[in-house]
């Protein structure tokens, strides 16, 4: 498991508990999108602005993983000016943030074009 505040990475006996839980989520959410279908389909049939405000978790997600990031990738013992240091900062930021959201966009789209037949419809093969 990998210390955030010494900078130091110590192997324990739970070496594979992050992927573990990462496909065991991942396998929990798409059964649960797939038993659900149906009703999350009538839902934004009613009220399509719940499809927008999915944005929100992706902003705050995006805010705090850009906050990480540049504090990691932007250190003040660096030999830089304060000025350098935040105009990097600012690109880092808008950056993360700009990503996450074109992240959920492609998503909620189903990629950049929408296929001719539908999955849940024709099957995995149709």
């Amino acid at each position: 498991m990998y210390n955030w505040e010494y900078d130091q990475a110590a192997s324990g006996d739970r070496k594979y508990l992050n992927l573990i839980l990462f496909v065991a989520s991942a396998s929990f959410a798409i059964l649960l999108f797939l038993v659900f279908y149906p009703q999350i389909e009538a839902i934004n049939q009613e009220s399509p602005i719940l499809i927008n405000l999915m944005f929100l978790p992706a902003a705050a997600i995006g805010f705090l993983y850009g906050v990480r990031i540049t504090e990691r990738a932007v250190k003040p013992s660096e030999t830089r000016s304060p000025l350098k240091r935040s105009i990097a900062k600012t690109f880092l930021f808008f950056f993360v943030i700009g990503s996450m959201f074109s992240a959920v966009n492609f998503a909620l789209n189903g990629g950049s074009t929408m296929p001719e037949s539908n999955i849940l419809e024709d099957g995995l093969i149709p």
